[in-house]
């Protein structure tokens, strides 16, 4: 990120400058990557790695000068920043204007419709919302922005920062179901002498509790390379963290059911201390006379949608929260017809 910065001080800023004076543009990097979400290691230097930037223009100044500036940065660009080359990827597919470096250009609205669906800078509607892939999102939040003309990036931060209120309480709502879908079923399995089936499904339930989490600290989880890091950051995590980790270690299932209904109550009271709906019980009782312990999830989502209008009661909620196949987070349009059909199938 240093060298990108450097990359537009040194170079793109006085360049745009001296050949196009009055140009406004913004020039950042805020389209994902492990740099952009403070996760790069020495290995991240294995391939595509170098200053990187995005220069973003309105539509209409692109299709004047997009050309010429594009042309131009080639024929200019230095071989190196701080010793470091930067000429080091080709042009794809997905990034057609890379030339050669790192440098890309884009009209701001057409960036932001590539990549999360919509253009923020205008009034993004619940389909917008749900269809938004939350690591995307996280991006644009985590990212650095080192010229904004205007306050065009800035104000796209202002209105991603967070989901609107009723609609964040509308996906806990959505998070805690689905924690409850299987919140007895870790045990069952130990019970029948399913080991492997009982740690597969306190494997689904933490990374559900983790996600649960992120929405808990209004903070967009990452994809799932870097979930477990990202949580590790989060204020619950000390809190959080150990029952995860003696459930992970456990021999037996009744010592996972222990681990899990202790998280499920450290959420629940995080919840709870919120103000987000009215306070529910944190005692463990049996399910439905079965010798299973629980804390009786559900419970919350029914808190949560008591304070909701109908139409924000969202069966499925966001596409992250029910899918991680890249097929469908990576393709904004796939993410887009898949909420606007579970809408209008009444979800």
């Amino acid at each position: 990120m240093e060298l990108s910065r450097q990359l537009h001080v040194e170079f793109v800023a006085p360049f745009l400058a001296r050949r196009f004076s009055g140009l406004t543009y913004a020039a950042a990097r805020i389209d994902g990557g492990s740099d952009v979400l403070g996760f790069e290691t020495q290995l991240s230097r294995d391939h595509g790695w170098g200053p990187r930037l995005t220069l973003f223009f309105e539509e209409t100044d692109l299709r004047a000068v997009g050309d010429a500036v594009r042309s131009g940065l080639e024929a200019a660009l230095p071989n190196e920043i701080d010793g470091i080359p930067t000429r080091f990827a080709q042009p794809t597919a997905d990034a057609p204007t890379a030339f050669g470096h790192g440098i890309q250009i884009d009209a701001i609205g057409t960036f932001f419709r590539n990549r999360i669906g919509c253009d923020p800078r205008f009034a993004m509607t619940m389909v917008d919302w749900l269809a938004a892939p939350a690591h995307r999102l996280r991006a644009v939040m985590d990212g650095r922005i080192w010229h904004d003309d205007a306050g065009r990036l800035q104000a796209v931060r202002e209105r991603v920062r967070w989901y609107p209120d009723e609609l964040w309480r509308g996906l806990l709502a959505v998070q805690w179901t689905r924690v409850a879908e299987q919140e007895a079923f870790m045990a069952r399995c130990g019970d029948v002498g399913d080991d492997l089936g009982s740690r597969l499904i306190l494997a689904r339930q933490t990374r559900e509790l983790i996600l649960l989490a992120f929405l808990l600290a209004q903070s967009y989880p990452p994809y799932a390379k870097w979930l477990g890091l990202a949580f590790q950051r989060l204020p619950i995590a000390a809190k959080l963290g150990p029952s995860f980790e003696r459930a992970q270690i456990a021999q037996d299932w009744r010592a996972r059911e222990d681990a899990l209904n202790e998280a499920y109550s450290i959420l629940g009271g995080v919840q709870n201390a919120s103000s987000l709906a009215s306070p529910v019980d944190l005692g463990i009782g049996s399910y439905r006379g079965r010798p299973y312990r629980v804390l009786g999830v559900e419970r919350f989502a029914e808190a949560l949608a008591a304070t909701l209008p109908r139409d924000l009661r969202v069966s499925l909620g966001a596409v992250w929260q029910w899918t991680a196949d890249a097929r469908i987070d990576e393709a904004p349009h796939r993410a887009r017809a898949a909420i606007e059909s579970q809408i209008s199938n009444g979800g």
